[in-house]
């Protein structure tokens, strides 16, 4: 199995063609997330077809929207997007002192089964690695304590094994900071700003900008920097309007939904060109939809072969 991120770099000029674009990385996104078992029964993932991602996956689950968020601002900051990286940037270093301008380390393992593990800057994270903390003393080195975070995420116990200033740590999104530094902090993402909790280990806090020109500033409560990211409305109005196309055509077991589902007739136009290809792999309808959707808009890329290999070491856990 081959794992691939998705991210915006260019900006919505045609909607139709934008949500052809996003539909790609939605599919894959349902497709990955379906269960081992369900994948292996239906003959690996290049054999699942987007009707069998509509009758697997009939509830939609906790979390999607998130984890692709994660991904999107994860890749913003590798590739110094204009509209996330600055702001990022200005976080760390005003808050934490940390210079050079902000680097994203995505953490992240196999959660209940479900991948999530997708790409990361795992080559950042060597025996000088160290972690800023919100409280006082001498801050962790990563490297030592990676497995004991890593377990503690799906082992209640291992958590208690960590030490007191990063306590909270395996509750990380992103580990932000900068590699000539070797200092990073523990970051947790939320759609919803209110949602956002905090813990020792923890130091930044993003989340989509509520109202237009929010800005940095420390919760005492959380004792966390809270990090605003503003993003191009445009993009996350097709985003939202393609997840809706999406489990729309889920919802109607990829029979063409009634009109109070997708009342929209370029909606209704996109579900069409899905529905007549529901019979195909669903790796190979993501594919075509690139072609028919608006260039540049989704930037892919494939992790190295070292992600690889840990992302297939967690899928045998």
């Amino acid at each position: 199995m081959q794992l691939q991120i998705d991210a915006q770099i260019g900006f919505v000029a045609d909607e139709t063609r934008s949500k052809f674009a996003i539909c790609s990385s939605i599919i894959k996104g349902f497709l990955f997330s379906l269960k081992r078992e369900r994948v292996e029964r239906l003959g690996g993932y290049n054999k699942v077809t987007l009707w069998d991602i509509a009758r697997e996956t009939r509830t939609e689950s906790d979390g999607d929207c998130g984890i692709c968020l994660e991904y999107a601002l994860h890749d913003s900051i590798s590739q110094k997007n204009p509209l996330v990286w600055p702001i990022v940037s200005e976080a760390i270093n005003d808050y934490c002192k940390i210079k050079d301008g902000a680097h994203s380390i995505l953490f992240g393992a196999e959660k209940n089964n479900y991948i999530n593990l997708i790409n990361s800057n795992s080559h950042y994270i060597n025996p000088q690695t160290r972690i800023l903390h919100g409280t006082p003393g001498k801050p962790v080195y990563l490297e030592k304590y990676m497995d004991a975070i890593t377990k503690s995420i799906y082992n209640a116990p291992a958590r208690e094994l960590l030490p007191q200033s990063i306590r909270g740590l395996w509750r990380a999104d992103l580990f932000v900071g900068s590699p000539n530094t070797n200092q990073w902090v523990g970051t947790t993402l939320k759609i919803n700003k209110d949602a956002l909790k905090g813990d020792t280990g923890l130091r930044l806090g993003m989340y989509p900008e509520k109202r237009r020109g929010e800005r940095i500033e420390y919760n005492e409560r959380l004792n966390l920097i809270m990090c605003p990211i503003p993003y191009d409305g445009h993009f996350m109005e097709a985003y939202y309007k393609s997840y809706g196309i999406m489990r729309a055509i889920i919802h109607s077991d990829c029979n063409m939904p009634p009109p109070v589902l997708l009342a929209d007739s370029g909606d209704r136009y996109i579900a069409d060109e899905l529905i007549k290809r529901k019979n195909f792999p669903a790796l190979e309808i993501s594919e075509a939809l690139k072609v028919m959707g608006q260039p540049g808009l989704i930037a892919a890329s494939t992790p190295s072969g070292e992600i690889q290999a840990v992302a297939s070491t967690f899928l045998t856990v």
